[in-house]
């Protein structure tokens, strides 16, 4: 899919995932402000904290969406002059509440492009992906950021009314929400 200013979106094979993937992609998020669960209530509560990737993050990340693919799930990519900005990794196994739920297990979008609306373009082809599947929802573990849960709300995403409990242990500051196809 080609866009305006030379955005190409494109799901990647297995081959198209290769070490050096990530090489010139930046991650960097500076999170001064996030959502935290008090008291049985969901707050906003300063934070100071920076979120990036170093080598072993990066490779963890590249294995992580290589067995995806070999998995059935689905990855896609956002290009704009041979340079990835941006990517998204949906799962190919139903699971959950009633089998209803494919994962997002990564959205990301390089720190200078965001804001321009290629997270919401990435998404959109995980929505066609997972109706494709027979979903009736997304699952997403979702960085706790203001800004970043911002991101899912204006794109629909809800709090998930069912939760994934293996997933709140692997990341227990994330946020639970759910994208009803």
């Amino acid at each position: 899919m080609m866009n305006g200013e030379g955005l190409i979106i494109r799901e990647l094979e297995l081959n198209d995932i290769k070490e050096n993937l990530l090489d010139n992609y930046s991650r960097y998020q500076e999170i001064n402000k996030a959502w935290c669960i008090e008291n049985n209530k969901k707050i906003i509560k300063d934070m100071n904290m920076i979120e990036d990737w170093n080598y072993d993050a990066i490779q963890k990340v590249i294995k992580e969406l290589k067995d995806n693919i070999m998995n059935h799930g689905k990855v896609f990519a956002a290009y704009i002059e041979n340079k990835l900005i941006g990517f998204a990794s949906l799962s190919g196994v139903l699971y959950g509440e009633n089998n209803q739920y494919l994962k997002l297990s990564k959205i990301q979008v390089s720190n200078d492009c965001r804001g321009k609306g290629i997270g919401k373009k990435l998404f959109d082809c995980c929505i066609d992906e997972a109706k494709r599947h027979g979903a009736k929802k997304i699952y997403i573990s979702g960085n706790p950021a203001v800004e970043t849960q911002g991101f899912y709300k204006s794109i629909g995403c809800v709090d998930a009314t069912w939760i994934d409990r293996r997933q709140v242990e692997l990341e227990p500051y994330d946020c639970q929400l759910e994208y009803v196809l």
